[in-house]
Order: C-alpha cells, then sequence, then structure tokens
C-alpha cells in the first residue's frame, strides 16, 4: 500500500507541473504553523484561574495569523504534545461530553 501511494503522489507531484518552491509555498498556505493545542489552552485556563490572562492573550494574537511564522518568541507555541502532558486532565484528550 506505501508503495501504491508514493506512486500516485509521484504521479500526481509530475503531473501539477509545480516547481519545489511553488509547492512548497502551497503547503505552507495551507498547513497552518500554530495550533491551539489542547496542553496549550489548558495552561491558558490554569494561569487565567489564576487571574493571568498573559497566555490567553498571547494565544489569540498568535491565532490571528496561524500560517505565519511569528518568530522566535512563539517557538514553543509550534511545538506538538510534551510528555508531561500525555496524562494530564485537559491535555491528553478530549471526550464527547468536553
Amino acid at each position: 500500500k506505501v508503495n501504491e501511494w508514493l506512486c500516485n503522489y509521484i504521479y500526481q507531484i509530475k503531473s501539477e507541473e509545480l516547481s519545489s518552491e511553488e509547492r512548497i509555498e502551497l503547503m505552507d498556505a495551507t498547513n497552518p504553523i500554530y495550533v491551539p493545542r489542547n496542553y496549550l489552552l489548558q495552561e491558558a485556563i490554569e494561569k487565567a484561574q489564576k487571574e493571568d490572562f498573559s497566555l490567553i492573550h498571547q494565544l489569540m494574537q498568535i491565532m490571528q495569523n496561524p500560517y505565519t511564522d511569528q518568530g522566535p518568541s512563539c517557538e514553543q507555541f509550534k511545538n506538538k504534545r510534551p510528555n508531561w502532558a500525555l496524562n494530564k486532565p485537559g491535555c491528553s484528550s478530549l471526550s464527547c461530553s468536553s
């Protein structure tokens, strides 16, 4: 199946006649750099419960332009869920009642 998929993908790439640069640009425009992941939102909630709304404001600012790299100060918001959040309530998964 993987070989079949790869063959189809290569065929698709060749049939599109896009340069590598154009393909990268298209992928970057389609896939956001920043995603409001559960662990980030849970951290923001926990801080807000302590009257610290800084992370909420920061996330709101970043999510206004999720497709644009916003520099080194926002690097932490590009990351996938860290190990500490694997089993932490609110970070690990959502239920249908969430």
